[in-house]
């Protein structure tokens, strides 16, 4: 997430993680060992896994200008970071 942002951020690529740990200091100790270098949220009470109806973790939400999702992904495996990549491009061009 570090280098997609980094790599499209001039295009207007914003990551936003949302963190659902109901204790912040388990998500401190995470982003300790693996930095964040875009904007992570914290949301203990699960609401905005309601609202997104996050199936799996992690999820992956691409949302165009208009706030509109038009990406969605479950998991994460290097393997899938050249379709998730794509996704990106695709949705800047529009």
């Amino acid at each position: 997430m570090n280098r997609m942002e980094k790599k499209y951020a001039n295009k207007g690529f914003k990551v936003v993680a949302i963190n659902l740990d109901e204790k912040k200091s388990s998500a401190d100790t995470f982003l300790k060992k693996y930095p964040a270098m875009f904007t992570v949220g914290f949301d203990a009470t699960g609401k905005s896994a309601e609202i997104f109806k996050v199936k799996g973790m992690p999820s992956s939400y691409l949302i165009d200008r208009n706030g509109n999702i038009i990406f969605s992904h479950i998991g994460f495996c290097e393997k899938d970071i050249g379709k998730l990549e794509s996704a990106i491009r695709s949705a800047l061009v529009k």
